[in-house]
């Protein structure tokens, strides 16, 4: 019945779920979880690159369209496609309009496939 005093009581072990003969065969079990969340972490960095490099790219194009609508209005188409060659874009449209003297210009640029539009006037 009861352990008699200063009598060592035999430690409790917590049967497993579902019942296992052999405790020592679920060694190695986090091994999965470990290339599951490795391989996850991984999948994500990937993905932020990739986002974070068309934002890049967005951005160079928006920045490209801008220096080349203000090169356009000031002095012409040539000058506005030097200006977006110097900046890693392909001039790809543009169009001059022109009110007395004061000359509106609309261009789209092109940058590793993203595009972006900018507009630029010499009028005040």
């Amino acid at each position: 019945m009861w352990p008699e005093p200063n009598q060592p009581v035999a430690p409790f072990k917590a049967p497993s779920w579902p019942h296992n003969p052999n405790p020592d065969t679920d060694r190695g079990q986090a091994i999965g979880l470990i290339l599951i969340a490795i391989a996850l972490i991984a999948t994500t960095a990937i993905a932020v690159g990739l986002v974070g490099a068309r934002f890049h790219d967005r951005s160079t194009a928006q920045s490209a369209a801008d220096a080349a609508a203000l090169a356009g209005a000031i002095d012409g188409q040539d000058a506005a496609s030097a200006v977006a060659a110097r900046n890693g874009a392909d001039l790809v449209a543009y169009s001059e309009t022109r009110t007395g003297s004061d000359v509106t210009v609309s261009v789209e640029v092109i940058v590793d496939g993203e595009s972006a539009i900018a507009r630029a006037s010499t009028a005040p």
